[in-house]
């Protein structure tokens, strides 16, 4: 399942812990093809520069490689 939809919101995703992966990008936001397909939600998050996107599942190395993105753990982006 697919939702897009955006919102500005200085919380966390209220979700299980564990049950979600977050990323953030390195060089742009948002937009057609630069994310892995399947994500859940992105939002607007204070303190960071672009979008973060939600997963249900964990990104391969070379996904996140390959569309520029930063893991999020315990809400800052692992360089």
């Amino acid at each position: 399942m697919l939702i897009r939809r955006s919102r500005t919101s200085n919380d966390n995703c209220i979700l299980e812990a564990g049950s979600i992966h977050r990323y953030t990008y390195k060089f742009r936001g948002v937009g057609l093809g630069c994310q892995p397909k399947g994500f859940l939600d992105w939002q607007n998050i204070a303190g960071y520069k672009y979008e973060v996107i939600t997963y249900d599942r964990e990104l391969t190395e070379e996904e996140i490689s390959e569309y520029e993105l930063l893991k999020i753990i315990h809400n800052k982006p692992a360089y």
